[in-house]
């Protein structure tokens, strides 16, 4: 019963310094995550704004555009919910 508990708990710590060092790699690829979640939202704008410069008719513009805009308000508001994987 002894030798069981010493070798249940020495494979717990074994799965906390892995863990650890799996939180490390993780803050570590978090400071990437974020610039590259910032590039596209500037890519985003910046092509949306591109494409509502002297467009031949605005209400079509409108209409091609909103369901772009309306895609990222859905991934803005569900964000914490489901969160997107970085592949």
């Amino acid at each position: 019963m002894l030798k069981y508990w010493l070798m249940k708990s020495d494979g717990k710590s074994q799965m906390r310094k892995q863990s650890y060092n799996n939180a490390a790699q993780s803050d570590a690829r978090d400071g990437e995550d974020v610039k590259i979640k910032y590039l596209w939202i500037a890519i985003f704008f910046v092509v949306l704004v591109w494409s509502g410069i002297n467009p031949k008719d605005h209400f079509t513009w409108f209409l091609e555009v909103i369901p772009a805009i309306v895609g990222a308000l859905v991934l803005l508001f569900t964000y914490k919910s489901f969160r997107l994987t970085p592949l």
